[in-house]
This record gives C-alpha cells, sequence and structure tokens, in this order.
C-alpha cells in the first residue's frame, strides 16, 4: 500500500503543476493552445470544415472555444480528483470520509487556482 500512495501523490504533484502550468498562462497564450485543438476538430469533421468560412470563424469563436475550454478544465480537475481519491484509500478509511478528503482536498486547490489566476495578467502588454 505505500508503494501506490507514493505513486498517487506523485501523480498529484504533476497533476497540480501541470493545472498550475495552464492558469499561469496569459489568456492569450491560453487561447492559441485551445485555438489549435480547436481547429484541429474542426477540420476532421466534415459538417464543420464545410461551413462557410464566415460562420466557420463565428462557430469555432463562439461555440468550440468556449467548450473545448471547458471540456479540458473539467477533465484536468476530474483526473486530480480521482487521484486524491485513489491516494485516500490507500489510508483505508471508510469510502465517505475518502470521498468528503478528496471534495475538500479538490475544492481547496480549485479556490487556490482561481486566486492564482487573478494574478495572472490578461493581456500581452
Amino acid at each position: 500500500m505505500k508503494i501506490k500512495r507514493i505513486i498517487f501523490l506523485i501523480l498529484i504533484v504533476i497533476n497540480c503543476i501541470v493545472i498550475f502550468s495552464f492558469s499561469n498562462q496569459k489568456a492569450d497564450d491560453s487561447g492559441n493552445s485551445s485555438g489549435r485543438v480547436v481547429n484541429f476538430i474542426s477540420e476532421v469533421i466534415p459538417a464543420i470544415r464545410n461551413m462557410p468560412e464566415q460562420e466557420k470563424v463565428e462557430f469555432k469563436e463562439n461555440v468550440m472555444q468556449p467548450v473545448i475550454r471547458k471540456l479540458a478544465h473539467f477533465s484536468i480537475y476530474t483526473l486530480l480528483g480521482i487521484l486524491i481519491m485513489n491516494f485516500a484509500i490507500t489510508f483505508k478509511r471508510s469510502f465517505y470520509q475518502c470521498g468528503l478528503f478528496s471534495v475538500f482536498l479538490g475544492f481547496l486547490y480549485a479556490c487556490s487556482d482561481e486566486l492564482h489566476q487573478f494574478f495572472v495578467p490578461r493581456k500581452k502588454l
């Protein structure tokens, strides 16, 4: 059990570093990252690829970009929750206690992430 605990702890730290690095990006850089994913998806799906250019640009900016960003945010925090829960289970507590611990720790990290983003410039100077 101790080796599992160490592995999960390392994975949690790596996940938190990844979240921190994404949160540390300026808005323009972050938009470029998700923009590459949006462009890739829009080229793969024929219905989007065949849209008129102006309609495609508006669809990508107003629909796809926000959805991709929310999915990325949701996914990385879901992974963090799974890792924290698996880490907590190694302490042989009840499932309820492990769940509460995971939610509490995830919530604290999300709050610290939002606070951190408050200090990151929105635009390149």
